[in-house]
């Protein structure tokens, strides 16, 4: 077997000024992820995480006022009308040595590509997530600005660059 050549992996940094940015952001990642992909989701309480989200929901035609925080019930799952579904779980009260893997805790089979995973607290389940998921790291910014950091490979963080340019302002 010859070498194997993995993905460069890129970052970019976004800064939002408003929840609806934040959607916006969200509605182009998931344009550009394409399906059964895991994103993980870091960013302290108030950050925005729930606002992104409902982006993602957006960018694959759910109703963003169907989605919430999914942290007593660990994973909530939400279906779009082309079957698509986004499974949005929160790993904080996750014991990654009581589960059998990552396809078991999504609710997911292998081979079963008709889903995008948003998971919180993703650092708690670390052995579990595939190294070519989407890191995405929200922080609060000066002047109640958010400062997102995407991180994946370099042809999906130039995918999402573009959409982001091309997604229509709110305001």
């Amino acid at each position: 077997m010859g070498p194997r050549v993995v993905s460069e992996r890129l970052s970019i940094e976004i800064t939002s000024r408003s929840e609806e940015e934040t959607v916006r952001v969200g509605r182009a990642i998931a344009r550009a992820v394409g399906r059964a992909v895991v994103i993980t989701l870091d960013g302290e309480l108030g950050s925005g995480k729930t606002r992104l989200t409902w982006g993602l929901a957006e960018g694959v035609g759910i109703d963003r006022r169907a989605v919430s925080s999914p942290t007593f019930a660990i994973v909530h799952e939400y279906e779009a009308a082309d079957g698509v579904r986004l499974i949005h779980a929160d790993a904080y009260r996750v014991d990654e040595s009581e589960s059998d893997d990552l396809h078991t805790l999504l609710g997911t089979a292998p081979g079963d590509r008709g889903w995008i995973a948003v998971i919180e607290w993703a650092s708690r389940i670390e052995a579990m997530l595939p190294d070519d998921r989407l890191r995405i790291r929200i922080a609060h910014a000066p002047e109640g600005a958010r400062s997102i950091r995407i991180e994946g490979a370099s042809e999906l963080i130039d995918r999402v660059r573009s959409l982001i340019d091309e997604e229509p302002s709110d305001g």
